[in-house]
């Protein structure tokens, strides 16, 4: 195992100096709204979450487990991880980030 590691290493050193890479090459680009939750009406929730959740459930499955669970009496602190739990039993092998905001 330290032998693989160690070529691993190797390798990620060479490829950095036979490669010339600029520092800005490897920053993404963030994708940035502005919206006005105002405008959505009674929405009680702002859910953020990575695609390893949205590509397991639709915006609409999880508003609906969070308002059927959460919404009448909580415990709120329990949300993120109810819809983190939902995408990994539907068989998510992709990072799973997600964070619940109660308005």
């Amino acid at each position: 195992m330290k032998f693989l590691v160690f070529l691993v290493s190797i390798r990620i050193i060479s490829s950095f100096t036979l490669i010339p890479v600029s520092y800005y090459d490897w920053l993404a680009e963030p994708h940035i709204s502005v919206i006005d939750v105002k405008e959505y009406g009674d929405c009680p929730m702002l859910i953020l979450a990575c695609d390893g959740l949205w590509d397991m459930l639709s915006d609409q499955d999880a508003l609906d487990l969070l308002m059927e669970r959460f919404l009448a009496d909580g415990p709120y602190e329990t949300a993120a991880a109810a819809l983190t739990d939902a995408a990994i039993n539907l068989g998510s092998r992709d990072n799973v980030t997600v964070i619940v905001v109660f308005l």
